[in-house]
């Protein structure tokens, strides 16, 4: 910039001395209109890097510092070190999606600002498992049941097969002598389900293997479902996991609805829930 400068003021030099015509005001707005060419678009360049460049990390070290929190006081509210916080807002690692929701509950703020800089609400997941404590069950549960409508109270045996991806799973759902293959896809903005009924579980179960779909685990469990305004509740009694709470939005929502609802019951988000039951029932078999 400096040396753009320069050879500019060397020029209007020049002008004044060759060409007496031209007053040094006229030569001094032509000077402050050369710097601006010059200038804009390097203005306009460190503007858009700003935006450009801001990052996860960035957007947390300026929600830290707008509730004025240190990087300590913040790892402690997370069960992380400061340090961790450090290494988030300086980009080197970044926190996985159940700390950036925790994170969104501290800050008052959309998930998707988060993520994405805007604080436009996405919808790219329907639902929320959390685990409970058998005090919490219960409490939950009776306070649930006081203003929700009871659904079902069933016995569910949940087979699930391999599929190309983590995001996606095949099931087949037992409850009595009904049985539903279901299958269901987690992207990024949204939820994508379809369930159809089986006639014959015998015939399908064929079907599947001779595809070449392969049985990967069965997961049973005790499901108590409510309807409270416009989402379900389900009480689970995972057999061998333990007791959660399914919360899942009938029609198309957002995160931030479902973190809103989950305050009507006082429900401790800390024990958020990612993976699926099937996996977590793998994992225990290892």
């Amino acid at each position: 910039m400096f040396i753009f400068s320069h050879y500019i003021k060397c020029f209007i030099q020049l002008q004044i001395n060759v060409h007496n015509k031209h007053s040094l005001s006229e030569l001094y707005h032509l000077y402050c209109f050369l710097i601006n060419i010059v200038s804009l678009p390097i203005i306009r360049y460190n503007f858009l890097r700003g935006i450009l460049m801001e990052t996860i990390g960035t957007r947390i070290k300026n929600l830290r510092k707008k509730n004025n929190l240190t990087q300590e006081q913040l790892g402690n509210k997370l069960f992380f070190s400061g340090k961790t916080i450090f290494s988030w807002e300086s980009n080197r690692t970044k926190p996985d999606l159940n700390t950036l929701r925790k994170l969104s509950v501290i800050f008052n703020t959309p998930i998707n600002y988060l993520l994405y800089g805007d604080n436009e609400t996405k919808t790219f997941e329907n639902e929320i498992k959390i685990r409970l404590t058998k005090d919490e069950y219960l409490r939950i549960l009776y306070e649930v049941s006081k203003v929700g409508t009871l659904i079902n109270d069933v016995t569910q045996i949940d087979t699930y097969y391999i599929l190309n991806s983590p995001n996606k799973w095949l099931r087949i759902r037992q409850v009595g002598n009904v049985s539903t293959l279901s299958y269901k896809e987690i992207t990024e903005f949204n939820t994508e389900k379809y369930e159809v009924s089986i006639d014959n579980l015998d015939n399908l179960n064929h079907i599947l293997s001779k595809l070449g779909f392969i049985s990967q685990v069965t997961v049973s469990k005790k499901r108590i479902t409510y309807q409270y305004n416009n989402y379900e509740f389900s009480f689970d009694n995972v057999e061998n996991l333990g007791l959660f709470l399914e919360i899942e939005a009938i029609q198309s929502s957002n995160y931030d609805d479902l973190i809103s609802i989950t305050k009507n019951f006082s429900i401790d988000l800390n024990n958020i829930e990612e993976e699926k039951y099937c996996d977590l029932v793998m994992k225990q078999s290892l």
